[in-house]
């Protein structure tokens, strides 16, 4: 705190509410500096940018007599008195200073050593070796004394700046003062009075000549992943022997609770309640939280891996490491098991039911802002194959070389158990986001919000480099079409129908041929500004009029049109198929007085076509609606088809639904099914339903018409063949 007042860039008042340093997120993926750094607040994310180059962070409390002092140190050396004594913090926030995974200052170092290696595992990094950087060892090693606020420089002490000389007391009373806890305030400090005590002892040997060095400071920060290596791993199924007992659990901690001469324990939660159980506490110290009675301790050598969920009595290290690791992250993201799936997996429902899908724990569980991903995801490969050259595409020489490896976990541990096993845990997904925040353009993908055409683009255009779908008359291509359009303020609730055709006469270009797939964007401006409060996503979307080259009826006779004329738009019909005409009908519609000045432009028409014309049916191209991702406060979720044809049933699909735990805990992904849905998407429902705004709709059925953010399209033709 005091050298980041020393900048002059941050200022500190206790009088207007300030009482320390938030370090956040902003820049985290961009932060490479090695650092040792206290503060006030942390979140999870920034702890682990700060370990992951080597650095140490430490949380701690200042009560408002010593952010004073040290907001101005040379201000307050002046004054010629007495270094204050930290004071402990309030009740509120001592559960969040003694806690490890906050890198608390009151936490235990031996648990924060634990966090440190649990964290490294979550993100995916290895811890720096302490060994190389022996110059930064000492800077490591230095922590303050809970009591303390500058370092070197004790409590009590007075600072004369004038004569460069440090007082200290020699009266008895303030010596006792100054050097131990205040007692009197109260319950929270006695309860704290041997944990601090206990610190204290840690840092002075710590402090010893004979502890600085990078064998020990290695130690102090990986006792508890050696430990876990050689035996129990937090996350692992056990058996506990206990009193004769034989009892099933959860390793919840590892470790020697005292000092490193105690033997070591492991800390399990167990499947029941017993007598003689704990809330996660021993000795008074709170290790893990449980439910009261299901916490034990026992020797390492009382546990054994649960042998109801051994497949093989002889199993290799190797292998129950593997399944441990497996089992750790099950208990970390929560929901059932997410092994990886090889070969060829078709769509859910194609061959079977899809109604298995539906309900908690299904889909693609959401982590870290992901929802973005998840609900893309979700709609582009759960039900349909139109997106499943992206699986199977073999490598180019044009390829990047983590082609291959992208492609795999987006096939193997993505789109194959969300087809197979109805549920995709975000541990696999983060493989993925890491991957593509490596090899794109677009940085925060593992943990910032970020929109579905930004993944889109970094997943097919930078990474897999996939085909466009989207060729254009004017040269350009693809991934997917914003509408851009002007306000109509006389539509109350315009159609995609009306809005892609609107989009396209204005903008002056065609598709070159049908596209396989085609992503609207919605008439949007950033996530909150929409430009109607209601858009209906038509089910069947008609291309036929933006086609280029493509053979189109006369809006008057209905025989193949031969002229355009887009000055003539609405005045025969509705819509696009209202500017095209036959040469006949063109000059009897152009002889009205009003439309003298129109000018028309000719239709290419295919040739074959054009000869054929008195035995063919012209046709009209559809796609089909298969999803629409929809967003409401920055988050995002999808109704997806499930299935082909126009009687397919709809689901809802949100990866956040619902969350065990707060901070630490994990998400619950959840499909619902809305077998109503196809009959909103028609015209078959009262428009007065949107007046006053919503208030007669489903909740589901006013979320797709007015959170609509991307409506996904196939072709029934062209599906067939990609």
């Amino acid at each position: 705190m005091v050298a980041l007042c020393n900048t002059k860039l941050f200022q500190l008042s206790p009088i207007e509410n300030q009482y320390g340093f938030q370090l956040t997120d902003e820049g985290l993926d961009n932060f490479k500096a090695k650092l040792c750094i206290e503060v006030q607040y942390a979140s999870e994310q920034v702890i682990a940018a700060i370990e992951r180059n080597g650095g140490v962070i430490t949380t701690a409390y200042y009560d408002p007599r010593c952010i004073l002092a040290m907001q101005n140190p040379m201000k307050f050396f002046a004054r010629g008195i007495p270094i204050p004594k930290r004071e402990l913090p309030p009740e509120n926030a001592v559960e969040y200073y003694t806690d490890p995974k906050n890198r608390g200052y009151l936490a235990d170092p031996d648990l924060i050593a634990l966090e440190r290696f649990k964290l490294a595992q979550k993100y995916g990094y290895e811890l720096p070796d302490l060994k190389q950087d022996p110059q930064f060892l000492s800077i490591m090693l230095e922590r303050k004394d809970p009591r303390q606020i500058f370092y070197g420089l004790n409590p009590g002490w007075v600072v004369n700046l004038k004569d460069k000389k440090i007082y200290e007391p020699d009266d008895e009373n303030l010596q006792k003062f100054y050097s131990t806890l205040d007692d009197s305030r109260g319950d929270a400090d006695r309860v704290f009075l041997s944990a601090l005590q206990e610190l204290r002892a840690t840092r002075q040997k710590l402090e010893s000549p004979s502890s600085v060095n990078s064998d020990t400071l290695a130690q102090e920060f990986s006792q508890l992943a050696s430990d876990l290596h050689d035996g129990m791993e937090v996350g692992s199924l056990v058996e506990v022997s206990l009193g004769g007992r034989q009892l099933y659990g959860v390793v919840r901690w590892c470790g020697k609770p005292r000092n490193k001469s105690e033997q070591g324990l492991v800390g399990v939660e167990l499947e029941s309640e017993i007598e003689d159980g704990s809330d996660g506490s021993y000795l008074g110290q709170q290790f893990f939280r449980c439910t009261p009675g299901r916490g034990v301790f026992v020797p390492m050598r009382h546990c054994r891996p649960d042998a109801r969920f051994s497949g093989f009595s002889d199993v290799s290290k190797s292998s129950t490491s593997t399944r441990h690791h497996d089992l750790a992250l099950e208990i970390e993201y929560g929901g059932p098991e997410c092994p990886s799936v090889f070969g060829e997996v078709p769509p859910v429902g194609q061959f079977g039911d899809w109604s298995k899908l539906t309900g908690k724990f299904r889909g693609i569980q959401g982590h870290h802002n992901s929802c973005y991903l998840d609900a893309t995801l979700f709609s582009m490969f759960t039900f349909t194959s139109i997106f499943d050259g992206l699986l199977y595409r073999p490598p180019t020489r044009n390829d990047i070389p983590q082609y291959e490896e992208v492609q795999r976990i987006l096939r193997e541990e993505i789109v194959n158990p969300l087809r197979q096993h109805n549920y995709v845990r975000a541990d696999k997904v983060m493989k993925l986001r890491r991957l593509l925040q490596k090899l794109g353009s677009v940085k925060g993908l593992t943990n910032e919000e970020k929109d579905p055409e930004e993944f889109l683009h970094c997943l097919l255009s930078q990474t897999l480099k996939a085909e466009p779908f989207l060729k254009l008359s004017s040269g350009q291509e693809a991934y997917h079409h914003q509408l851009f359009v002007e306000k109509d303020d006389k539509l109350v609730m315009p159609t995609v129908q009306q809005l892609f055709e609107q989009s396209f006469l204005s903008s002056g270009i065609k598709l070159k041929e049908v596209p396989p797939v085609l992503i609207i964007q919605m008439p949007r401006f950033g996530k909150s500004y929409k430009m109607y409060p209601y858009v209906l996503p038509s089910s069947l979307l008609d291309i036929t009029d933006v086609l280029e080259n493509s053979p189109r009826q006369c809006i008057v006779c209905g025989h193949l049109a031969e002229m355009e004329c887009q000055q003539c738009l609405g005045q025969c019909g509705t819509g696009l198929e209202s500017i095209a005409f036959c040469a006949s009908c063109l000059h009897k519609a152009h002889s009205h007085k009003k439309r003298t000045t129109h000018q028309a432009q000719p239709l290419q028409v295919p040739s074959e076509f054009a000869a054929l014309q008195e035995h063919c049916v012209i046709p009209r191209m559809y796609m089909e609606l298969f999803a629409v991702v929809c967003i409401a406060t920055s988050h995002y979720v999808a109704f997806v088809k499930c299935g082909p044809g126009p009687d397919a049933p709809w689901c809802f699909f949100d990866s956040m639904a619902d969350r065990k735990g707060e901070q630490n805990g994990f998400n619950i992904p959840e499909v619902i099914a809305c077998p109503d849905l196809p009959r909103w998407l028609s015209d078959e429902w009262d428009k007065q339903l949107l007046n006053p705004p919503g208030t007669g709709l489903p909740d589901y059925v006013r979320r797709i018409f007015s959170d609509a953010y991307m409506c996904l399209y196939q072709s029934p033709d062209l599906m067939l063949y990609r």
